[in-house]
């Protein structure tokens, strides 16, 4: 089953700031992709304020929001696994 390209470029600009230790104002960088993917998985942890703007250019992770991001998207994942599963107990059920 192959992994979708969205999570893996997330995941993989989370890890380059946490790498550098980005994640605080004082800490911030200035980042740059030349990758479509993660260009795209870039704005879209800008929109989440995952990634925080300061002055100068450089961004910061906001790692209690990355947490919380994640949470939810594990929660989300949980309760879709259970309600297939659900699904396919009762359809072999019948």
């Amino acid at each position: 089953m192959p992994v979708p390209a969205r999570p893996i470029a997330e995941r993989r600009i989370v890890e380059h700031f946490m790498s550098l230790d980005a994640v605080g104002p004082d800490c911030a960088i200035a980042y740059a992709s030349g990758r479509p993917v993660r260009n795209s998985a870039f704005e879209r942890l800008q929109r989440e304020q995952v990634l925080r703007l300061v002055p100068g250019g450089r961004w910061y992770l906001d790692t209690p929001t990355w947490t919380k991001r994640r949470r939810e998207r594990r929660t989300r994942a949980a309760i879709a696994l259970v309600g297939v599963l659900l699904a396919a107990a009762i359809g072999s059920a019948l």
